[in-house]
């Protein structure tokens, strides 16, 4: 499913309401990575309704054992089409019998893209449908083509990101994610983190975040840029003691956006 305007062309897909492609129309290159299976076989996952996992894959929540994949369960979810027009679409997620073997709450999931010159704006809302609390936390993992031309070097691209005083610049280098490892900024307050080579680039806003994560694989082409609302959890922590848990009311609904934009 396509949206566009005269800058730029967006696909979206149903499958974990992925971004399929995300490319400005002047150069048509491509901006996200395409989930080549050699080094990660993912694209912009949605992490809900956990980040990440325990090293048992599974939580106790009042008296009961669940057990739940990495990242939960939205990234492997078929969305539905709730809407599409020209520049926006909006998808949805909502429970379901093989969700709720995992996740013993009702909910629904909307996400909505909406294309704004160079910019794509990113809105999720939660419902909660139950009579209860509800608990999650709640995550992005979008992952972007580095370098964005092929004529260039992952080396050669940078993250600018505000500092406590100053804007600061993160070299890329391989030697931050290998044996999966990542860089994390806890309790983070930058608005945005920028990947750069100063010819071009891709701008990430992170206002409201907790924790902002930097991943990739060695010698992969591609840098994920993941805002976060939580962190994983450990065993001895029962569900709603995770880092960041979200509690939300009884047939309330939970907002929260991001932005992803072509410079």
């Amino acid at each position: 499913m396509i949206i566009e305007n005269p800058f730029a062309k967006v696909e979206v897909g149903l499958m974990g309401a992925n971004i399929l492609s995300f490319r400005l129309k002047k150069d048509d290159l491509e901006r996200m990575w395409q989930g080549d299976a050699m080094y990660w076989s993912g694209r912009n996952p949605i992490l809900f309704p956990t980040i990440g996992s325990t090293a048992s894959r599974s939580y106790r929540l009042d008296g009961k054992q669940y057990t739940i994949g990495n990242h939960g369960f939205a990234r492997h979810s078929i969305f539905e089409l709730v809407e599409h027009k020209e520049d926006e679409i909006t998808l949805m997620l909502k429970d379901s019998e093989e969700t709720l073997k995992q996740y013993p709450f009702h909910f629904r999931l909307y996400v909505s893209y909406r294309l704004i010159d160079t910019k794509l704006e990113i809105t999720y809302r939660v419902e909660n449908t139950n009579d209860v609390d509800m608990y999650f936390t709640f995550g992005l993992h979008p992952a972007f083509m580095c370098p964005i031309h092929s004529n260039e070097r992952f080396e050669e691209y940078w993250i600018e990101y505000h500092g406590l005083h100053n804007v600061e610049r993160r070299p890329l280098t391989y030697k931050d994610y290998t044996n999966n490892q990542s860089v994390i900024f806890f309790h983070q307050d930058s608005p945005y983190y920028k990947l750069t080579n100063g010819k071009h680039g891709i701008k990430v806003s992170s206002n409201g975040y907790r924790n902002v994560i930097l991943w990739s694989k060695e010698d992969a082409s591609f840098i994920c840029i993941e805002p976060w609302h939580g962190f994983k959890g450990e065993d001895h922590l029962e569900f709603q003691e995770f880092p960041g848990m979200i509690t939300l009311g009884a047939s309330r609904s939970y907002l929260t956006s991001y932005s992803i934009e072509m410079i």
